[in-house]
């Protein structure tokens, strides 16, 4: 697995997260490619950060937090 298809799964896990916890998804695309892309960047970084804030935010409320599809996208993309 080349730098931008980790990157483009990890988008993907960071999508279905929001989705399945009513978090807003407004990432932009990320930009990097070629051999210059090692999978992560300090943008998606920043997203993920965000996303785990808003999941504590949600759990600090008494609200489910929920990774059930993000959990079998991951495994799904471990055996691909």
């Amino acid at each position: 697995m080349n730098g931008k298809d980790k990157c483009n799964r990890l988008r993907e896990l960071r999508r279905l997260i929001c989705i399945q916890n009513g978090i807003p998804f407004t990432e932009e695309e990320c930009t990097s490619s070629g051999d210059g892309c090692r999978g992560t960047c300090p943008k998606c970084d920043q997203a993920l950060r965000l996303i785990a804030m808003r999941l504590a935010e949600r759990k600090k409320a008494g609200l489910p937090v929920v990774l059930d599809e993000a959990r079998k996208a991951y495994h799904s993309s471990l055996r691909q």
